[in-house]
């Protein structure tokens, strides 16, 4: 059985990149637009852990891979401008950082306007340009907010239909684990999402504690017992 350690993740990533080219998220745009088929895109949605974060980006640039990391700018589980050597550590291992969008805190703001504020906020603060954006709790959204041209969205086409999505959200695979699928072993082109939050040394016992914790809303709780640097 395939574990959440991050052995079991430096084995996935390592079959991935053995076998696909694993590309930026405007990359893969192109490359779906040529039909092109063996590539693949990691994003990593970071909820809770900047520690966890970084310990999945040295794993990735360790082994030759890279990946965007999508951060909530206003979260209160963990400070990006009091930690912000983090996310500079991140772009040095020559990674990628985008917008993970909370669509509960949009203030007086529209989705849109909270798109374009939260990107220019992150670009700011970290000298670099944030245009990838993923939603916090996509299933628990009925109409995700539409992009601007400049602003490449991990839910729509390609990145959810054409380019197979695969998950761990809850600690388990959705979809299955993406080594084990179709796609993988026909070279179809993919779309790997990892949570900081699930990989090391988490117990199943733990992994319920904070899916119980999630469901109440105790964020600061699981931050404070899983997210240190």
């Amino acid at each position: 059985m395939r574990g959440f350690s991050y052995g079991d993740y430096e084995a996935i990533i390592t079959q991935v990149k053995n076998n696909f080219e694993i590309v930026s998220f405007s990359r893969a745009i192109e490359l779906d637009r040529q039909g092109e088929n063996s590539f693949a895109v990691i994003r990593h949605d970071v909820d809770f852990s900047l520690g966890k974060a970084l310990n999945m980006a040295k794993v990735d640039a360790d082994n030759g891979v890279s990946s965007t990391f999508c951060f909530l700018p206003w979260s209160s589980n963990y400070s990006l401008a009091n930690d912000r050597w983090v996310v500079n550590e991140l772009l040095r291992l020559g990674h990628d950082i985008g917008l993970h969008l909370d669509l509960s805190c949009l203030g007086h703001f529209t989705p849109e306007e909270r798109i374009k504020n939260d990107c220019a906020y992150l670009s700011a603060l970290f000298g670099t340009r944030v245009r990838v954006i993923s939603v916090h709790f996509l299933g628990r959204v009925s109409a995700p907010p539409k992009c601007g041209e400049e602003i490449i969205c991990t839910w729509q086409e390609p990145f959810m239909q054409s380019i197979k999505y695969f998950s761990d959200s809850t600690g388990a695979w959705r979809y299955g684990n993406p080594v084990d699928s179709d796609e993988y072993k026909h070279g179809r082109p993919l779309h790997l999402n990892f949570h900081p939050i699930w990989w090391g040394s988490i117990s199943e016992q733990e992994r319920i504690e904070i899916l119980r914790r999630i469901g109440s809303h105790e964020f600061k709780k699981i931050a404070k017992a899983y997210g240190g640097i």
